[in-house]
Formats: C-alpha cells, structure tokens, sequence
C-alpha cells in the first residue's frame, strides 16, 4: 500500500510540475529558422535540430554555478546546410516549463524557444515585445511593444494594442492571421507561430529572413510594486537589433536594471557592457509593462513576477541601441 500512495504521488508530480520532464527531457521550439531543442537536465545532454536547413547535433548539457546552461556539442547529423561544429559551446537559460533563450556559439541573434509539442487549450492574453527585427525596422518611429491575443479554437491570433517605446499607442490594432497549429506551431501566409499554453513567439516571415521579425509573446498580470522585481538575474544582451550577443548579469533594485556583460563560465566581467536602465514607472502603460529610460532615450520592458507559476522572475526589454539609434537594444533576463 506505502509502494502504491508513494508511486502515485510520483506520477502526480511530474504531471502537475511547472517543468514537464520526462527521462528524455524538455524539449522546446522556436524560430530562426525552425529550431527544435531538447535539454535533458538530469542525463546531462541536449539535441538540437534546424529542420528547415536538415541538420541535427547532440551533446553534453551542464548547468553551471552562474545559472546558465552549458550545451558542448558532441556530435553532427548533416543534411544540408551548416550546423555549429563539435566540440562548440552554447549557453542557455531556462525558465521552468514555458521557455528556453539559447545563445548559440558564433550567433549574433539571440533565439528563442518555447516548450514544444502540444497545441494551447485555452485562450490567452499576454503582453509582447520585439526581439531580432528586420533590417528596415526603426524603433524611433515604430512599434516596440504592446499587448497579444490568441484564440485556440478559432486559431485567430493579433495584437489588440500596440505601443511605441515612449508608451505611446502606434495605431491601431493588428491581425496576425488565423493559424493553422499542428504540434504547438500553427502556420498562416509567411508566419510561423510557436505556441502553448501561456505563451508564443511568432516569427513574422520565415521565407524571408531580411523582413522577418519576433514577437515574444508572455502571460501579462500587474507588476505589485517598484521593488516586486528586484534581485539578481542572469540573461542575454542582443545589441542593434542583433547584431552582438553578450551573455550577462544583472542586479535589479527599485526599478534600476544594472547589467554587466560576462564570461557564463567563471562570471568575470568581459568588459563588453556596463550600463543600466532606469525603469520609473510600473505598470505603465499597461498592467506587467515598465517605462523609462537608458541614456537620454526612452526604453520599455516587460516584468513577469513568479512566471508560469515557478518562483523565477523575468524582464524583457527594448531600448534604441547606443550605437545605432534606430536600431533596437534587448535586454533578456531571468532571475537566479
């Protein structure tokens, strides 16, 4: 009877967990172009496959005393294209059960991934912002950021508001199109959106690389207060609109994010970035927003506290780039 109630409580918690493992792993799903990425945190290893291109490789996974995980690759399967070589190094953070931001070695765009495999049963509501835009992309006179709406029976998916990195409103509301999802990826015209329950990365055209741009989509709650995000964090800095990749951390106190770029290994500042932004106001213009400054230019993130119910924090930001003032500055964090 003790072997029976302790099995089923076994069985009850990964089932119900916030990370749904399994002996193969998480695997997750993400754009740029079709990543598939499996991360196998209790046998040490990972896969990864560019199916668009035809190539997998396998590997050795390590999470390291900083918070990121280590991927070293120790195998190739190549069909076409040009898949990262044995024995290179990627870092990665995950957070539990919803999203995976991979640095792959010699990338200068961050990609994104979500957990793959299952088509959304509920509807869902969250806030986006940008990450990897296109060439012509101008922060200055465009969108940054705003708020996301999906509708799994229907498959319709848009962006209901729409927001400059000031706060201000751009537009009017925009239709992403009605997807078609088969296996948590839903397909419309030239978009390819990878959902599940609380969350989507939409990739808005995956035939041409030079237009296409991601929308980070994540669950949208209020923000309790100026101090509701503080702590220390470890992430990714993609600059002018992905351009440079930069692993780093960062210390979050009172709305202030200050952020120091790193060597994931040994946390030893590379001396690459030093900088902060300064987020005055929470909440603003919508509920799980932030608003404020890096530089003299205005910036904007999005705060999600405790998300996908685990005890993890993150911040996603985007600012004009120091360095070319049109392009944008993302900041990725996930808190330790």
């Amino acid at each position: 009877m003790k072997y029976f109630l302790l099995m089923m409580l076994l069985v009850l918690n990964l089932s119900c967990g916030g990370n749904s493992t399994s002996s193969s792993g998480v695997s997750y799903s993400g754009p740029g172009s079709n990543y598939s990425l499996t991360v196998n945190e209790v046998g040490g290893s990972f896969s990864l496959t560019e199916s668009d291109a035809g190539w997998t490789v396998t590997g050795e996974f390590e999470e390291l005393n900083s918070g990121f995980g280590k991927l070293t690759t120790t195998t190739q399967t190549v069909i076409a294209g040009s898949p990262p070589a044995v024995n290179s190094v990627h870092y990665v953070f995950l957070v539990p059960g919803l999203t995976a931001m991979l640095q792959l070695s010699g990338s200068t765009q961050l990609t994104p991934t979500i957990i793959a495999g299952s088509c959304p049963t509920d509807n869902f509501e969250g806030n986006w912002l940008f990450l990897n835009v296109d060439a012509a992309y101008d922060i200055t006179t465009q969108d940054t950021f705003g708020t996301f709406s999906s509708n799994y029976a229907t498959g319709a998916a848009s962006l209901p508001t729409k927001y400059m990195v000031d706060g201000t409103v751009f537009g009017s509301a925009s239709s992403l199109g009605i997807f078609t999802c088969s296996n948590g990826v839903g397909t419309v015209d030239t978009a390819r959106m990878y959902m599940t329950d609380g969350g989507a990365i939409v990739n808005t055209d995956v035939n041409t690389a030079a237009n296409s741009q991601f929308i980070v989509a994540l669950e949208k709650k209020a923000i309790s207060n100026i101090t509701g995000l503080d702590g220390s964090y470890i992430g990714f800095v993609n600059t002018a609109s992905g351009t440079a990749l930069y692993s780093v951390t960062a210390t979050v106190t009172a709305g202030v994010i200050a952020i120091t770029s790193i060597n994931p290994e040994t946390e030893a500042a590379d001396g690459n970035i030093s900088t902060s932004m300064t987020m005055a106001n929470i909440n603003t213009p919508s509920d799980g927003f932030m608003t404020g400054t890096f530089g003299s230019s205005a910036a904007a993130c999005m705060g999600v506290q405790g998300i996908n119910s685990s005890t993890k924090n993150f911040i996603m930001c985007g600012a004009p780039d120091p360095g070319t003032a049109t392009a944008i500055y993302n900041v990725v964090l996930i808190s330790r």
